[in-house]
């Protein structure tokens, strides 16, 4: 179950990252989400989760979430996340971890720490 569970949150975590790199942070994860569960696609009913997919992308504006599912959905990518972490400005572990605000993915960080 852990692989499953982990899988799951590297998955939505790398479509936020990937989400803003490519609208310039315009748009973020709960703008395709919010698209997802008022569309038909989304939890108001079962859909194929390509179709979920496909209404968060209109959402964004950009084929993003269905080719990142497809990545994931076959055999889990390996995915650096120490260097992930490092892009967000995040080092150290458990209690005792520091924020670099001048990493590249500091704005995002913050946006994701205040939503």
């Amino acid at each position: 179950w852990g692989h499953l569970y982990w899988g799951g949150a590297t998955f939505w975590l790398m479509a936020e990252i990937e989400i803003f790199d490519r609208t310039g942070g315009s748009r973020v994860l709960r703008d395709a989400m919010r698209a997802i569960c008022s569309n038909d696609a989304g939890i108001a009913r079962l859909a194929e989760p390509e179709d979920v997919m496909r209404a968060g992308d209109a959402a964004i504006g950009s084929r993003l979430l269905e080719p990142l599912y497809l990545r994931f959905a076959g055999n889990a990518p390996e995915i650096d996340l120490p260097a992930l972490f490092a892009k967000l400005g995040v080092s150290g572990s458990g209690a005792s971890y520091r924020e670099d605000q001048s990493a590249p993915l500091a704005a995002l960080r913050e946006r994701i720490g205040k939503a």
